[in-house]
């Protein structure tokens, strides 16, 4: 009976410990939408250049690729994408994008944080800009957007057109995907 509940203790273990694994490598989470959308998205390029401007994001030329990640903080999974976007951003600076890592909380708040889990975001920091999430959100949904989890991110060619969309941790494939758009 003794030797029973030990296997029975020890299957339960490890059957735990993998889901932890799984969880904090990013290839398994609770609760957010993991889903992305990729193909040419465009829209009045006015009213989205009009956003982006509006909220700090200067669009340049036609050609010119941005790259926004939506992220807070007391996200586990944002905080956990951040050095992978930093290697991304890096690898990807001899295609000059526009990186932006737009935080919904004050600077303050965020950078207090981001030392605590000993994070750096090497490319530009936007804070305080919920605002901008849901304008993007309504312009590649047309309807009122819900708050569907974060980190999100956006990949926008020329101010004009989305032609990158996904909810949840970028992984290995992911971050490959937006390489191979942004390098073109």
């Amino acid at each position: 009976m003794r030797l029973i509940f030990i296997f029975l203790f020890a299957i339960l273990f490890l059957a735990t410990l993998s889901i932890v694994f799984l969880y904090f490598s990013g290839e398994l989470s609770f609760g957010i939408a993991q889903w992305e959308m990729k193909g040419d998205y465009s829209f009045s390029g006015k009213k989205l250049n009009g956003i982006l401007n509006e909220h700090g994001i200067e669009t340049k030329n036609s050609e010119q690729m941005i790259l926004i990640n939506f992220w807070e903080p007391y996200c586990g999974h944002c905080v956990l994408e951040l050095p992978d976007l930093n290697k991304l951003y890096q690898r990807c600076r001899g295609f000059h994008p526009d990186f932006y890592a737009v935080c919904a909380v004050d600077s303050a708040e965020a950078e207090r944080e981001l030392r605590k889990d000993n994070c750096k975001i090497l490319f530009k920091k936007l804070y305080a800009t919920k605002g901008l999430r849901f304008d993007l959100r309504t312009i590649k949904d047309g309807r009122e957007p819900k708050d569907d989890g974060l980190p999100q991110t956006y990949v926008i060619k020329g101010g004009d057109s989305i032609i990158y969309f996904k909810i949840g941790r970028l992984g290995k494939d992911d971050l490959d995907s937006v390489y191979h758009l942004i390098s073109g």
